[in-house]
């Protein structure tokens, strides 16, 4: 949660801080801004994950022992290693899956699923099935749970052409292979990997090369067709042409997600992140690279302080600002604020803090109001509900679907770089100068 007051400029309004503490931050760690909603499409509203548990349906009564399935959403839900947002994600069980509830805490309940693997969902979005045992999928067969489920293709039931989700060639049936990330053309997710025919390869790059799949997607380099400078994803020298190198984890340097590897040439380094007390430029570059040398510190809330290059990252035990260890850390906007220079260039080293979500989602002195459809690259997503708000710099993907972003995330995650989905509270913004 963000500390400071509507007004920055005039810092004597004690008691407009003091309520602007509670109206106007990022919120803590069991927050809807700390929930994964890797489920909806444009636009999803928050059925499409675990984020109504604290607001909507309070009481969900469902038997134990018997078999539920996934309801109440548009394509799945989180299931987890525990019964609560704070605990991590297991898998995502499309809607339609099923599983049999073998535990309940509050509104959580623990499932067990087809195969025998077990997690934690939330009630609101399952319903019971009737059945004492779960019915197979439409047309009856071996598989199990519903298309393009986790445990739908499998090696001893493969799966035919545009079913998934498979994990590799030997779950598709033979003359198929096991395609990753092609979901969205088949009305699932687009992470979704599907079974196709061998023949049918993805569309060319542009201009009819030999590359197969999108830039910087996992197959587009190749032995047989090696990329030129500044293309990737590769993963050995000989996958680019001669004299260029292979070189690690910088694709955030060419518009693609930090860890994709990009042919250049030897002597040609990505922007270094800054050193501890230093300045960005004012760039993309500048500031996806702040945000990076800002990883592992920890959630500070209401500070905004960074020593890049040390060890002192810091400790949260609460979302409050008494409850940190250290000099250093920063809550989510303080981080943004830090990454984006705001008001103006400063040591990062320096604890200022002047803008919270409310800020940046009703003021525009420093930065823009955008589309989310037109979010760049060091763009902002941000939400204030009145109540809680939250902050992520953007990095790539989708800003509608799954984005890598970096984040102050909460006391229990520090600041990541993560790839997530966010709710359709989020706008976007871009700081001026870009």
């Amino acid at each position: 949660m963000d500390r400071h007051p509507r007004n920055p400029i005039n810092p004597g309004l004690v008691i407009t801080a003091a309520l602007c503490l509670l109206l106007s931050g990022c919120t803590g760690e069991v927050g809807p801004h700390e929930e994964d909603l890797p489920l909806g499409g444009a636009g999803a509203a928050p059925e499409s994950g675990d984020g109504e548990e604290y607001s909507t349906f309070t009481n969900y009564n469902l038997p134990l022992g018997k078999w539920v399935k996934v309801c109440r959403v548009t394509h799945g839900v989180n299931n987890r290693t525990g019964p609560g947002t704070n605990y991590m994600v297991l898998r995502v069980l499309t809607k339609g899956s099923m599983g049999k509830t073998i535990k309940r805490s509050g509104n959580w309940y623990k499932l067990q699923l087809p195969g025998g693997k077990q997690g934690w969902s939330y009630g609101r979005y399952l319903c019971p099935t009737g059945p004492a045992t779960p019915p197979p999928p439409s047309g009856g067969g071996c598989h199990k749970g519903s298309k393009f489920g986790w445990s739908y293709c499998s090696s001893s039931c493969r799966c035919g052409e545009g079913q998934g989700d498979c994990d590799s060639d030997n779950q598709c049936k033979p003359g198929l292979k096991c395609v990753h990330d092609v979901g969205a053309s088949y009305g699932a997710l687009n992470t979704v990997d599907v079974c196709k025919k061998a023949s049918s390869a993805p569309p060319p790059a542009p201009g009819g090369k030999c590359h197969k799949g999108p830039k910087f997607g996992w197959d587009y380099c190749t032995a047989a067709c090696p990329c030129g400078a500044g293309e990737g994803d590769c993963d050995s020298d000989a996958e680019c042409k001669a004299g260029l190198k292979c070189r690690k984890d910088v694709g955030a340097s060419y518009g693609a997600q930090s860890k994709v590897d990009v042919c250049g040439k030897g002597s040609s380094n990505p922007p270094k992140p800054p050193t501890s007390g230093g300045k960005i430029n004012l760039s993309r570059d500048g500031i996806i690279n702040a945000s990076k040398a800002f990883l592992k510190y920890s959630y500070w809330w209401g500070g905004a302080r960074f020593k890049v290059g040390g060890k002192d990252y810091g400790k949260c035990y609460s979302p409050t600002y008494s409850g940190h260890s250290g000099k250093y850390g920063a809550d989510c906007s303080g981080f943004a604020g830090k990454a984006w220079q705001l008001p103006n260039a400063m040591p990062f080293d320096s604890n200022k803090h002047p803008y919270s979500t409310y800020h940046f989602k009703n003021n525009s002195t420093y930065w823009t109001h955008i589309s989310r459809g037109s979010t760049k690259r060091a763009d902002a997503l941000v939400y204030n509900s009145g109540k809680s708000g939250h902050i992520v710099i953007y990095e790539s993907g989708n800003a509608w679907g799954k984005a890598w972003t970096y984040e102050a995330r909460g006391c229990a995650y520090g600041v990541v770089h993560n790839l997530r989905s966010l709710s359709s509270s989020y706008v976007a913004r871009r700081r001026k100068g870009l």
